[in-house]
């Protein structure tokens, strides 16, 4: 029982030192800034680029990808004629802490100019096996130059 007492004592000592705190301290400035409770968007990535390249050239157009998810950068379509993929897209990995799974990286599609021209190679983020629209679609706006 005088264990309760004490116990009981110091719990009403507490909240009366606590209140005794607040009871002196100024109302808070309204103007004073405060941390914020959400984090701001990301900046959307570009859904676009402008590319040249000179015939026989390559350009490494990098996208970034996280094909563990089962998402991967298709090569929607492309005239051939002007520009021409060299291989298959390729990921590279970012550097992942040891032990963490599904890491994102990098997918790169090779293009080399074929004759000067003008063509789009656009690109679309999805999951092969789903029938549903891209998460997302990459257009690069390619130009070919005549080789100097």
């Amino acid at each position: 029982m005088k264990g309760m007492i004490l116990a009981s004592s110091a719990l009403i000592l507490a909240v009366a030192v606590r209140a005794a705190q607040n009871e002196g301290a100024a109302p808070s400035d309204p103007s004073a800034p405060t941390a914020p409770d959400v984090k701001p968007a990301p900046a959307p990535e570009p859904d676009h680029a402008k590319v040249e390249l000179a015939v026989d050239t390559t350009y490494a157009l990098s996208l970034p990808c996280s094909p563990t998810t089962g998402f991967a950068w298709e090569l929607k379509s492309l005239d051939r004629k002007i520009a021409a993929p060299v291989g298959a897209i390729e990921f590279s990995a970012h550097p992942a802490k040891p032990g963490l799974i599904g890491a994102g990286g990098t997918c790169v599609l090779t293009l080399k100019g074929v004759k000067p021209g003008k063509t789009n190679a656009v690109l679309v983020y999805r999951r092969s096996w789903e029938k549903t629209a891209p998460a997302k679609t990459f257009t690069a706006r390619i130009t070919v130059v005549p080789a100097k």
